[in-house]
């Protein structure tokens, strides 16, 4: 086939894209982030940019092709290329809010409301290949977008928006990240949105790749802090806490210690939909978590504490084989008291109480 040299450039950026991705699903099947949500999240990302690539290609490569099928192709090509356009900023969000708050609780409330522009846009691409009001397709398959288009483009790049809201407010009201850097991905993918959209030809995917891989990099060093068990954080991951409070990049209110002495296995499961915003939860040992959080106030702890209550005792009302044997205690930090001393101070009290 003789393509013209920007889709031959396109074709070429999308193999290396995809095969990018399944060298990096690989990595995260040996490696130990798996089975927890934010390596879900992680998956869902990988994959949005398998299927961008397949389907700019298929999109691409029937361009001035003539055989019969050729049109039908690109029609459907191109339909599911815009879709998954638009999904990859919402999985996007969506791994930068797991990433945040590590709870799968509030990554649901988050879901359904952030899913809905992702159905209006099947939406107008359903009614778009019946209209053409978003694009249609000259005699050589090439595709030209109308004034409505540019808008709905547009509005593909509002989830980015909306994930770049969600890092400063957080960093506004918990302090400087030390757990996620989105430069690694944003980097490569805005290079590669700046490319397809000034020389002709789509290296989106390949951006979006490159990306990826730099965040996966970037995340190594907290990967090694999940235990390949559970998916918790580990006690190797408190130390590092600790390194980061002494160089003021990790600020804390108080600690909570949540034990379930049956060892149930189930506690981490229940204390991850309860987890406040911000707050670490590390397995430390057995039936023993602790959640390190940013709350100074008693009552809230109190109220944080009868919630968890509240979780264990409806699971022990079902689960009557498998209760959970709840004992909770918890601490205030006292002016700038480091995160070391405030933990043995924790262990002292526990002493005491046993």
């Amino acid at each position: 086939m003789n393509y013209p040299v920007e889709i031959k450039i396109s074709l070429l950026s999308d193999v290396v894209a995809v095969v990018l991705m399944i060298a990096i699903l690989i990595m995260t099947h040996r490696n130990r982030w798996r089975g927890n949500i934010e390596s879900k999240v992680f998956k869902g990302l990988v994959w949005n940019v398998i299927l961008d690539a397949v389907f700019s290609a298929a999109s691409y490569g029937m361009r001035y092709q003539t055989f019969p099928a050729a049109e039908s192709i690109e029609i459907t090509s191109k339909f599911l290329l815009e879709v998954v356009s638009f999904t990859l900023g919402f999985f996007w969000l969506m791994f930068v809010d797991v990433m945040l708050f590590h709870s799968p609780d509030h990554l649901r409330r988050k879901f359904k409301v952030a899913l809905i522009p992702v159905v209006i846009a099947i939406v107008l691409l359903t009614v778009n290949l019946f209209t053409g009001i978003l694009y249609t397709f000259d005699s050589d398959l090439v595709y030209s977008g109308t004034w409505l288009n540019g808008i709905f483009e547009g509005f593909q790049f509002a989830y980015f928006i909306l994930a770049f809201y969600v890092l400063l407010d957080f960093e506004k009201k918990h302090g400087k990240l030390h757990s996620l850097n989105v430069k690694p991905f944003l980097i490569p993918f805005l290079c590669g949105m700046f490319v397809t959209v000034f020389l002709h030809c789509t290296v989106l995917a390949l951006g979006c790749a490159v990306g990826i891989i730099s965040l996966f990099l970037s995340l190594h060093k907290r990967i090694r802090f999940i235990s390949d068990e559970n998916g918790f954080y580990n006690s190797e991951y408190l130390e590092y806490l600790k390194f980061l409070a002494e160089q003021g990049r990790f600020s804390f209110g108080s600690a909570i210690v949540f034990e379930d002495i049956n060892c149930s296995g189930e506690m981490g499961i229940l204390l991850r939909n309860e987890l406040p915003d911000g707050a670490e939860l590390i397995h430390v040992s057995g039936g023993e978590y602790l959640m390190i959080t940013g709350l100074s106030k008693r009552s809230r702890l109190k109220m944080l504490c009868e919630l968890v209550g509240d979780a264990v005792a409806e699971f022990n009302a079902e689960h009557k084989n498998n209760m959970i044997a709840l004992k909770t205690k918890f601490r205030i930090r006292r002016g700038e008291e480091g995160l070391a001393g405030f933990l043995e101070e924790l262990k002292a009290q526990s002493r005491e109480e046993d």
